[in-house]
């Protein structure tokens, strides 16, 4: 169902200038692409999401969430419904000492860069992988952030979430299952998927350590970074997951010889393979285009299908 004109009155009426329509969500992406939202709500309160969740249940409206906009590419023709956009708005974090660690309460809004450069400087160490992952802590924790070195499931104490349902809750870290790109309750039948909820908070567990190590390590992530992926250009991150028991996606992406290949303004990075970057005026359908051709490429030369790690809205 689309937002009339007396559902936006009312909106206006809940949110005032928190809340906008057929406003481009380009600029909430890292991609820089992307179609207006129906409306937008940027809020700064857990208490206007729970709002905005009853109402749009109240009112048969869609919604969904968007946080940094590192792992998404919109659509051009936008979103319809309710767009809720977790930005540093909702941001902040606190900490207390616990024996030889500190546990951080984080708002979901918080840039992760952030909470990294925070922990480093006050020597608090199991952090020092994310350095250099872009986007909101929110996200990071919805995707279970990480890479070889470690992952966000590693120091992860509670999160909390606000459901599908308009509740608020907090779940324990005994209550929650790791997996790559993903968390999910323990001992739930279905999906179990933690996702279909709001994260609005979490809590990490860092362990007192060097500032001068956990520094020394930051830098070299952040210069094997530099040196292995298009930091320079707009894009997404690595564009699928990795399949088990083969190559990495990014091998195969290279095998099939498709480096530097191109859709209207989306492009192979040449640096690396798993990457589409905007080479300046690309569009959401040359990005959209260019994974599907991809995908079919590598299926047709190796018999892997690729998985996108990215998520397509609209």
């Amino acid at each position: 169902m689309h937002i009339d004109d007396q559902k936006k009155n009312e909106l206006k009426g809940l949110f005032a200038e928190k809340i906008s329509f057929e406003d481009s969500l380009s600029g909430f992406t890292s991609m820089g692409v992307g179609g207006p939202a129906e409306a937008l709500l940027i809020p700064s309160e857990t208490d206007e999401i729970i709002k905005a969740v009853h109402w749009c249940s109240s009112n048969k409206i869609e919604w969904c969430i968007i946080g940094g906009g590192t792992n998404i590419v919109i659509k051009d023709e936008g979103i319809n419904g309710l767009v809720i956009a977790i930005t540093k708005k909702l941001g902040g974090f606190t900490h207390e000492n616990i024996e030889g660690a500190s546990r951080i309460r984080i708002m979901a809004g918080t840039p992760l860069s952030k909470v990294c450069s925070w922990a480093a400087e006050r020597g608090l160490k199991g952090l020092e992988f994310a350095a250099g992952i872009p986007g909101t802590f929110g996200g990071a924790v919805k995707m279970n952030a990480g890479t070889s070195a470690g992952w966000i499931s590693d120091v992860l104490d509670s999160i909390t979430v606000i459901t599908a349902d308009g509740e608020k809750k907090c779940l324990s870290g005994s209550e929650i299952e790791s997996s790559y790109r993903k968390l999910r309750l323990k001992n739930v039948t279905g999906p179990g998927d933690i996702c279909g909820s709001i994260i609005v908070e979490a809590s990490i567990i860092l362990k007192n350590g060097s500032a001068d190590e956990i520094k020394a390590k930051i830098k070299k992530s952040m210069e094997e970074r530099k040196a292995k992926q298009p930091l320079g250009y707009k894009n997404a991150g690595c564009i699928f997951r990795n399949p088990e028991n083969n190559l990495p996606a990014g091998k195969l992406i290279e095998l099939a010889g498709l480096k530097g290949a191109e859709s209207g303004g989306a492009k192979v990075s040449e640096l690396h393979a798993n990457f589409i970057i905007n080479t300046g005026e690309a569009s959401a359908a040359d990005i959209i285009a260019l994974i599907d051709m991809v995908k079919t490429t590598v299926n047709e030369k190796f018999s892997v299908t690729l998985e996108p790690e990215v998520i397509v809205a609209g």
